[in-house]
């Protein structure tokens, strides 16, 4: 299987270089037509499977909530070395990092790390789960788990922590906290904060600083943003 593959640079020089590599060391990616600019790729949503962006770019953040592709598509992060981007993506979680100039061995592991997340994406949208029912990604496995034994989700660096009623420890999962949003606030959860996703039926007490606490987990201490406080008080008041 091919991987459907874009580079998002604006440097030719390191545009070239990383051609180059992926050409030599990296057969199973499809090389599209590299792009300079992000919102050049929108018109190609469908096709992309992985994307390579150095983060030197200035990355439009509006097109970013707004492009399907950036929920869909795997992507690993590229660093100048003399000149790394302190804003990272914010709606995803890269599957691997590399750095200028690229070493081809270390390519050769963010490559294969990126497959294995795109093949368990590809598997897991075949199957056909019952509706109360979600397949939760960890590093090993795929966890089966009723949404209403699901209290809360925590985002951390590049997965997520979810926390259930059932389960004796909490669940590590290799998708990031955008792919459990999806996955859902369609079904009762709520984001008060951009970290964050609660079941709003284990909702036990919110406090006027801005935090929930959360039943049957005592270690709770969910923040509201300041922005949300208001949605989520008039949110509440409905249930």
């Amino acid at each position: 299987m091919k991987i459907n593959t874009v580079l998002v640079d604006r440097n030719i020089k390191y545009q070239n270089q990383l051609l180059q590599l992926i050409k030599t060391y990296c057969p199973i990616l499809n090389l599209l037509e590299p792009v300079t600019n992000l919102s050049d790729l929108i018109a190609h949503d469908d096709a992309i499977e992985l994307i390579f962006i150095n983060h030197a770019n200035e990355l439009d953040t509006s097109l970013q909530n707004k492009s399907d592709l950036l929920k869909k598509a795997e992507y690993i992060s590229c660093y100048e070395a003399l000149n790394k981007c302190n804003t990272p993506l914010n709606t995803f979680s890269p599957c691997g990092y590399l750095s200028y100039p690229i070493n081809e061995k270390l390519l050769i592991l963010v490559v294969e790390s990126a497959r294995k997340k795109i093949l368990l994406k590809k598997s897991i949208e075949k199957v056909k789960m019952p509706t109360n029912i979600v397949a939760i990604p960890t590093i090993n496995e795929l966890e089966f788990i009723a949404i209403e034994d699901i209290i809360r989700c925590e985002g951390l660096t590049n997965c997520t922590r979810i926390v259930t009623k059932s389960s004796k420890k909490d669940i590590i999962s290799s998708y990031n906290i955008g792919e459990f949003k999806k996955l859902l606030c369609s079904h009762s959860f709520y984001s008060p904060h951009k970290s964050h996703l609660v079941n709003l039926a284990y909702i036990s007490q919110y406090k006027r600083e801005g935090i929930i606490h959360m039943a049957n987990d005592s270690r709770s201490m969910i923040p509201v943003a300041r922005s949300k406080r208001q949605e989520f008080l008039g949110l509440i008041n409905r249930i």
